[in-house]
């Protein structure tokens, strides 16, 4: 009777450890559960990665530093424009009130003839064209491409208010320059008068040749190899006039200076004249400056009318930007101070030497450039 009891008193241990045979199952179940521990326990897998994957597919990811710096710095210049704005006008009304008291007559005929544009009876043909060379297009970044419209419609303004307009073009319209001017309602550029500006979108060496092409709505200018002068600062040869017949190329450049000899280099790739403005002949500056695309094209437009490169150079160059001393008793609007045309880029020049295309300025007058954008627009309104 002992063994049968013996016999079925042993099978209990075996039933003991058969519940624990089966125990590490859940450990394994355990561990699958934990994403961190089954990624790095897969070497295929990679922490990193899936992160990223799992930022990028949220649509309410945090945004960088540098995206909240962005959007923080947009917002504080949108609240200032409107002060910035009120500040300007009030300035030109106290300019306007000075000029009266003092009966400064040159002043205020300036402000007069800012208002209108002249009459066709007024308006002198110079025979001299003008290139804006866009061709520099992939070289600029989102900040310069703006910096650049707003240059390029203050030109257009320039040349539709003076008496002695040139034939302004436009060379290499495309790219970012394009989608930048086609996004900005403000420019209306689309509307923009053919007669002040010609906007093409081949480059300038295109237009090689001798005599006027036939276009569909207007003759196809036409500039002439021997007659053709890139701007540059990387020269000897100095400009002594602006010659009728002839035509003058401004690299429509913004590249804060990372790119050297773009422009003289061009000019010698085709085998044209590289000049450079008279500049230090005439004016000292202050310190290592830049001058904008519009301000070039506003010296050459006030040399052709007075044919005097000081006058030209002391009405354009703001008073800030000369040695101290210039500019005094000149009764022009550089010497006043007056940096309306002063949007960021352009043009460098060179220290008591010359002027060069391809710059731009510091970035503590960026929000000259923000006032030059809203004159711009003003203008191109008008």
């Amino acid at each position: 009777m002992s063994e049968p009891i013996t016999s079925e008193a042993s099978p209990p241990p075996p039933s003991t450890t058969t519940p624990s045979a089966p125990a590490p199952a859940p450990e394994p179940t355990t561990f699958a559960a934990s994403p961190s521990i089954s990624a790095s326990a897969s070497p295929s897998a990679s922490p990193v990665a899936s992160t990223s994957a799992a930022d990028a597919s949220d649509p309410a990811r945090p945004l960088s530093k540098n995206q909240q710096r962005k959007l923080r710095r947009a917002a504080e210049r949108a609240a200032l424009k409107p002060l910035k704005r009120a500040a300007e006008r009030e300035r030109k009304k106290e300019r306007k009130r000075k000029a009266i008291e003092e009966n400064d007559t040159e002043v205020l005929e300036r402000i007069r003839a800012k208002k209108r544009r002249p009459a066709k009876g007024e308006r002198v043909d110079t025979g001299v064209k003008v290139v804006l060379d866009a061709g520099f297009d992939d070289l600029h970044t989102e900040k310069e491409i703006v910096s650049l419209s707003n240059q390029i419609a203050s030109c257009y303004s320039t040349n539709r208010k003076t008496t002695h307009p040139t034939r302004l073009l436009l060379t290499s319209f495309g790219g970012q320059l394009k989608a930048r001017m086609d996004q900005n309602a403000q420019s209306g550029y689309a509307n923009w008068d053919a007669r002040a500006i010609d906007i093409r979108t081949e480059p300038y060496e295109a237009l090689w040749g001798e005599k006027e092409g036939e276009g569909e709505n207007e003759p196809v200018p036409v500039l002439e190899k021997e007659k053709v002068v890139y701007l540059t600062a990387d020269t000897e040869d100095v400009l002594d006039t602006l010659e009728e017949g002839h035509t003058y190329v401004v690299g429509a450049v913004c590249d804060h200076n990372r790119h050297k000899f773009l422009t003289v280099n061009k000019a010698r790739a085709q085998g044209i004249r590289a000049a450079a403005l008279p500049i230090g002949a005439y004016v000292q500056m202050a310190s290592r400056k830049v001058l904008t695309v519009n301000q070039v094209y506003e010296i050459l437009v006030r040399y052709l009318e007075k044919r005097d490169w000081k006058e030209a150079f002391y009405s354009v160059i703001p008073m800030r930007k000369l040695k101290e001393g210039q500019g005094q008793g000149q009764g022009q609007e550089g010497a006043e101070g007056e940096a309306e045309a002063d949007v960021e880029d352009g043009t460098e020049v060179r220290e008591e030497k010359e002027v060069g295309y391809g710059g731009e300025e510091a970035a503590g007058e960026g929000l000259e450039e923000k006032e030059e954008a809203e004159k711009a627009a003003k203008a191109v309104a008008e």
